[in-house]
């Protein structure tokens, strides 16, 4: 694929999205970026660690909410992106009797987010790409997460659905990241623990989940794809 003029990123300022937006900004030679976030600070620190002679950067503060990202389409006019990458959402508990707000705020952050924001922008794209943030246990959740492990499992069904849809000039596909060590620093006990559920022995870091990211925007022939990154956690024997 050829480098792609503009990339739009949502939930830019998380620990992954902040990978995301070094990586794009250092190795994929783009000349824009535009990074949505709700932290409005944070975008603007992110923005200027990246931007440069060759790469304009742009900031658009955004709440997490269903009718501020029906404005993205407005606030973004058609034609300007070529790549879109979505790996806003979070991993929290929703127990049986969770307060209904808890619940809308899971399922925006890992589901409604993302789709309003590619019914939003897809429309407005003559080219390019658009990837999205599964999760590797989607088909394996733990008890106590249903609203998260609800999100995802949907957020996974809708590559299917749009990938036809959005042929043949636009492709989507999906990163599955399974349990990995992505913090700045993660309790050595966590990860020894978590690392024993892994075959491969280890947690992955961000690097794993790049260069997967680097597949699915490089392969031109690859759409409606599920790529698991979880060291084969999602398949091992329970």
């Amino acid at each position: 694929m050829s480098s792609p003029g503009c990339a739009l990123l949502l939930g830019a300022t998380g620990v992954l999205g902040t990978a995301i937006t070094r990586y794009l900004s250092t190795k994929k030679g783009m000349e824009r970026m535009i990074l949505v976030g709700r932290d409005q600070k944070k975008l603007r620190d992110l923005a200027a660690t990246v931007s440069g002679e060759a790469l304009t950067v742009e900031t658009v503060h955004l709440p997490s909410t269903l009718e501020a990202y029906s404005t993205l389409g407005a606030r973004i006019p058609a034609g300007t992106v070529d790549l879109l990458v979505i790996p806003m959402g979070f991993h929290q508990p929703s127990p049986l009797g969770t307060a209904p707000k808890r619940l809308e705020t899971i399922l925006f952050a890992n589901l409604m987010g993302p789709l309003v924001a590619i019914h939003q922008i897809a429309p407005g794209m003559s080219r390019g790409s658009v990837v999205l943030f599964g999760d590797a246990m989607a088909n394996r959740p733990m008890a106590g997460f249903s609203a998260y492990y609800a999100a995802k499992a949907a957020l996974q069904s809708l590559v299917s659905s749009l990938s036809s849809e959005l042929a043949p000039n636009i492709r989507i596909n999906a990163l599955l990241p399974g349990i990995m060590n992505i913090k700045p620093v993660a309790p050595p006990d966590a990860s020894k623990r978590w690392s024993g559920k892994v075959p491969l022995g280890y947690l992955g870091g961000n690097e794993p989940l790049l260069l997967s990211l680097d597949l699915l925007l490089e392969n031109n022939y690859l759409t409606g794809s599920l790529l698991t990154v979880d060291g084969g956690a999602s398949t091992a024997p329970v």
